[in-house]
């Protein structure tokens, strides 16, 4: 997972850390990190104050997964000096022509940062804007997070919630699809298909057997109603394999438009 600041300030920085925690939160699995310069708009003093904060911050995360990887795209800036200074996993460099990468050819250069990283590569793009209302509504959703994962419970998301702005459901909702995601692993997306498609090929064998195609017409036409129930049994079983063995949504690729 990719978080992607929108500007250099410390609403983008929150946003990024925020959705890099509830990544870990969900899954305990690694992080990809993509960080921007965040103190372009502060004194010398508070500036290398809040880098040394981030940087810090960063890395106590990044340490919790052993692939993960810091990318820092620019590279003069006092936030990559610290981070070297700290000896963070730092990854990829290189320049962002833009905060936001919101067109293809921007996605394919962010994508080549990371080219080679980690054993799967990279699952999902999420996108953060930058700002305060996001950044609140992550951190309340984050905390939710915690207490469902305490509970057993899922996280609910009702209407009129003053946690979560309508503005930002969508960024939300798209959090709750990773959560599934995660956790289902893949295995679990495989059965439940492979089962339903198995069901179906049960009624067509039960519909067939009870309708006499196996064992109640004569003659010739026992032999047609055995090939019928042999093509439908086989066209169940192809279905069932295309659909297990097909990889589940966002690992071949990119997950964009979020």
């Amino acid at each position: 997972i990719w978080a992607v600041g929108s500007d250099s300030g410390t609403s983008s920085v929150n946003c990024a850390l925020l959705a890099c925690k509830a990544y870990h939160t969900i899954s305990n699995k690694y992080v990809y990190i993509v960080v921007d310069e965040v103190s372009h708009d502060y004194t010398r003093e508070r500036a290398t104050q809040l880098d040394s904060e981030f940087a810090t911050t960063m890395i106590n995360l990044a340490r919790k997964g052993k692939n993960t990887r810091i990318a820092a795209p620019h590279e003069n800036s006092n936030l990559l000096e610290e981070l070297r200074r700290q000896s963070a996993p730092i990854h990829g460099l290189g320049t962002l022509r833009k905060y936001v990468p919101n067109n293809l050819e921007d996605i394919r250069y962010l994508q080549g940062l990371f080219n080679g990283c980690g054993s799967n590569g990279v699952e999902t793009l999420l996108v953060v804007e930058g700002c305060t209302e996001l950044t609140m509504s992550l951190q309340n959703y984050v905390w939710d997070l915690e207490r469902g994962e305490r509970s057993g419970r899922d996280v609910p998301l009702k209407d009129g919630n003053d946690h979560y702005p309508d503005s930002l459901r969508g960024a939300i909702r798209f959090l709750r699809q990773i959560t599934k995601r995660l956790r289902a692993e893949g295995v679990q997306k495989y059965l439940s298909e492979a089962f339903s498609w198995g069901s179906l090929s049960f009624v067509f064998f039960f519909f067939i057997f009870f309708s006499g195609g196996w064992a109640g017409f004569p003659g010739a036409y026992a032999v047609l109603g055995r090939l019928w129930f042999v093509v439908c049994l086989l066209l169940c079983c192809c279905c069932v394999g295309r659909r297990s063995l097909r990889p589940p949504m966002g690992t071949m690729g990119m997950g964009y438009g979020y």
